[in-house]
């Protein structure tokens, strides 16, 4: 039993085995042709329809197909068979596979018109005239959209292929418009012929005197009446007497007698009308002339001055010239001059008529002075500090001194109307000043934007540069031109609430200094020692008036301070205290006047705690004035 299932199992392992070779071995079916359906395709404009491409035999792999268009512009054909029509003809599809080739006729329909359109269906022409019928078709993509045209009565009106229209004959004609199926219609309607002119005629005049310098309208009408209207030629037959515009308005040049003509354009068989004026003058009683009283010397440029003649109609040629041709040239006939030099010139009128009537004018010539703004301020400045006046001078000899202020970016630099200038961001900028006289002329100064952190305080140092490089004080670096500045002149606009000004050992001068900010101190090299019995070291000397502007809380304190009245209050304050100073010889000339500190407010405002006098020591002044006053 054993031995017996051993070979039934091995014979069926060899049963499957010859099973797998003969699948194996089964012969692979070999493309012999394509087929495509339909065999040929009828489309109108934009209808799609697919081919459809099977293998032969059915059983056989279709590989990839391939189609193309003998006529792109005719039927497009797609990747997957899909056929569109564009416009009417007739084009081949191929479909290749492999070694296959089939071709397919397309035919495309044409689109017809079904509508015609015309422009107007009524024309008015006359006898000769042509005029040309203008159609469009419905809809715009249709095959066929030129028309024939056929006349109703070719005796009245003949039209030609392109829709011109000739009249003939006085009546009325139809002409029909046909393209595929349909039509349009035109009604002509022919006029009789133009009456042509046979004479012209000027209206006479009440007097044919006419001064120099005067103008006359001269009218001239068509024979007959009803005749064709022509353009009016009006000449002179001596432009140097009398002169006429082809409206027919003549002016008076000079004295002498002059026929004015009056001729048709396009008739020059029609004889010419004519009419003869006296030209004369009345010579003027005054003359005035008007131009510039200052010019400016510079290549190129011409002044024009003009003469006025009273009473008005009189003679008005006159003759032009300077008293200086070194200075400036002057053309004898227009009164246009160049100037030359700088210094007086007189300019003179003469009249042509009379030589003893003249009119002179002096005028000044100025040198030439170019154009430019100058735009003048800090090159540095701190960011977010309050802002600093700029100044811009104007030069040129047109340019009057207002500018407009702008900058060249807006997120590092800030300035009003005015010129004050703030610095936003750290960077880079230019303020610019623009002339208002002439926007092309402007100018500008690169500022840069420094960022000194949120110090509020500011640094004096006697030398210090203006503009650029740093300062170290207490371990606090300062920027110098920023907040580190050589004098007081110029701290009142950088204090903010809160700033101290720590003025180091040196001699100011040249006060004064305006604060509005609170909580501002004024801090020198004494500051702490007294005055009266104190060490002190290398003072801080100033000099000049320190103004209190609503200045809640201020202190000054370590000072050497000379000058009569150095502290005064315009408006009422909180809280002042005046501490280890020093006044040496304060007070006013003469005695009595505003002593060392002049406080201006109302006593409901300062009150005696709100004021701390401390360690000063005072000096007056040899003629006795006062040491405080309120």
């Amino acid at each position: 039993m054993r031995k017996f299932g051993k070979i039934l199992v091995a014979f069926v392992l060899m049963l499957g085995l010859g099973l797998l070779v003969g699948c194996s071995r089964e012969k692979e079916i070999e493309l012999e042709g394509i087929e495509v359906t339909p065999a040929s395709l009828t489309l109108d404009s934009s209808e799609i329809q697919e081919l459809k491409v099977k293998p032969v035999p059915a059983e056989a792999e279709l590989p990839a197909v391939e189609f193309t268009s003998s006529d792109s512009r005719i039927a497009s054909v797609g990747k997957d068979g899909k056929v569109m029509g564009l416009r009417a003809g007739t084009a081949e599809i191929t479909i290749k596979v492999g070694e296959f080739t089939k071709k397919i006729t397309i035919t495309v329909n044409p689109v017809l018109v079904t509508k015609i359109s015309v422009s107007k269906d009524e024309l008015k022409i006359k006898v000769g005239e042509t005029d040309t019928i203008a159609y469009g078709v419905e809809p715009d993509n249709a095959t066929n959209q030129v028309a024939e045209f056929a006349s109703s009565d070719e005796a009245i009106a003949t039209v030609d292929g392109e829709g011109k229209v000739t009249a003939v004959a006085e009546g009325t004609a139809v002409i029909t418009l046909t393209i595929d199926s349909q039509t349009a219609e035109v009604t002509v309607t022919v006029l009789p012929a133009d009456v042509l002119p046979s004479s012209v005629r000027i209206k006479p005049l009440e007097s044919t005197d006419l001064a120099v310098g005067e103008e006359v309208q001269l009218e001239g009408f068509i024979l007959p009446a009803d005749a064709v209207q022509d353009a009016l030629v009006w000449s002179s037959s001596d432009e140097a007497i009398a002169k006429v515009t082809a409206e027919g308005k003549v002016t008076a040049v000079a004295v002498g007698e002059v026929e004015i003509s009056l001729t048709l354009e396009n008739y020059p068989d029609v004889a010419a009308a004519k009419i003869t004026l006296n030209c004369y003058v009345p010579l003027p009683e005054r003359l005035k002339m008007t131009g510039p009283d200052k010019i400016v010397a510079m290549e190129g440029e011409e002044y024009q001055f003009a003469v006025s003649f009273e009473p008005e109609g009189t003679y008005t040629e006159v003759t032009w010239s300077v008293d200086d041709e070194t200075k400036a040239t002057i053309d004898p006939a227009t009164g246009k001059v160049t100037a030359l030099a700088a210094g007086p010139l007189t300019i003179t009128a003469t009249s042509k008529a009379l030589a003893a009537l003249k009119v002179s004018k002096m005028i000044i010539i100025e040198d030439y002075v170019a154009p430019e703004v100058i735009v003048e301020g800090k090159a540095s400045i701190g960011m977010n500090l309050p802002p600093i006046p700029y100044k811009a001078t104007v030069k040129g000899n047109y340019l009057g001194p207002n500018v407009t202020w702008s900058v060249s970016d807006e997120t590092i630099l800030s300035v009003d109307e005015a010129g004050n200038v703030q610095g936003l961001a750290g960077g880079t900028a230019n303020v610019i000043a623009t002339s208002v006289d002439d926007p092309e002329i402007k100018g500008m100064l690169e500022v840069t934007v420094v960022d000194v952190g949120d110090n509020p305080n500011v640094l004096v140092k006697a030398g210090v540069e203006a503009d650029g490089g740093t300062t170290v004080y207490d371990g606090i670096t300062y920027y110098n031109g920023i907040n580190a500045l050589p004098n007081l002149t110029d701290v009142g606009p950088l204090l903010r609430d809160g700033s101290k000004v720590f003025v180091l050992a040196g001699e100011y001068a040249s006060l004064p200094i305006t604060i509005s900010a609170k909580n501002v101190s004024l801090i020198g090299p004494n500051a702490g020692i007294s005055a009266v019995d104190g060490v002190r070291v290398e003072e801080a000397k100033i000099s000049g008036k320190i103004t209190l502007d609503g200045a809640d809380n201020f202190t000054i304190d370590g000072f050497h301070i000379v000058d009569k009245s150095p502290i005064r209050s315009t408006s009422g304050l909180r809280t002042l205290t005046i501490k280890n100073n020093y006044f040496d010889k304060v007070g006013a000339e003469g005695g009595g006047g505003e002593g060392v500190i002049y406080l201006k407010a109302d006593t409901d405002e300062i009150q005696y705690h709100d004021i701390l006098l401390e360690g000063n020591k005072i000096e007056e002044t040899s003629t006795g004035g006062p040491g405080f006053r309120g």
